[in-house]
């Protein structure tokens, strides 16, 4: 959308204009502003649920889903992580942000200084709210307990769909932006020792999501 476009460069420069170091993300993980979740139904055919509609546009509506769409959306939002066609499309989008030359300075984003640092996306998790009779029975009870913020019995506690996002992301923008720095953009819930050490489980199988 070039008009929301030509409103980020008018706040990059502004912020130039006005001393302020700026640190931009390149998708969100919430649905707030269809983040992951449009991008996997952007890049993933075969939604076989229709996409809840929350009343307030945000997480406030959970507890109306029922455990069979959560556990719908839970495994849908994780595509993202590691489906190429998803992957492809955020590189795309990683391209269009970092070239982009700004309609007022004449800058391209990758070389103005304005820009701190990328994060990769907004707070960047699996989903934990899976209900407690689902195949991931403790993730709400880790949650609370303030654990690792992915349930270790859930199939992307390994890290292994994750970490390697991160990797494969983090590479492909420092390639195309060497100019700035890059974050994950993870937001640290809490940590414990005691769940750092479970082993990992395999996924449920997820045909259909």
């Amino acid at each position: 959308d070039e008009q929301r476009l030509q409103a980020l460069d008018y706040v990059i420069d502004s912020a130039s204009r006005h001393g302020i170091r700026l640190i931009l993300s390149f998708i969100d993980n919430w649905k707030y502003y269809n983040g992951v979740d449009q991008y996997v139904d952007w890049c993933v055919s075969g939604r076989t649920m229709p996409r809840f509609e929350e009343k307030y546009g945000g997480d406030t509506d959970t507890l109306a889903m029922s455990v069979a769409q959560k556990e719908y959306e839970t495994l849908r939002h994780a595509l993202f992580f590691r489906e190429e066609s998803c992957k492809q499309l955020y590189k795309d989008h990683v391209d269009a942000i970092t070239g982009r030359k700004n309609s007022i300075n004449g800058l391209l984003y990758k070389n103005d200084p304005t820009i701190l640092a990328w994060n990769l996306i907004n707070e960047p998790r699996c989903e934990t709210w899976m209900p407690a009779n689902s195949w991931c029975p403790d993730a709400l009870s880790s949650w609370f307990r303030g654990e690792l913020w992915m349930p270790a019995n859930s199939w992307c506690a390994d890290a292994l769909a994750l970490s390697s996002w991160f990797k494969e992301m983090g590479d492909y923008v420092r390639s195309k932006d060497p100019n700035h720095l890059v974050s994950s953009g993870v937001k640290i819930v809490g940590s414990s020792s005691s769940t750092s050490s479970r082993p990992v489980q395999a996924p449920p199988a997820a045909a259909g999501i």
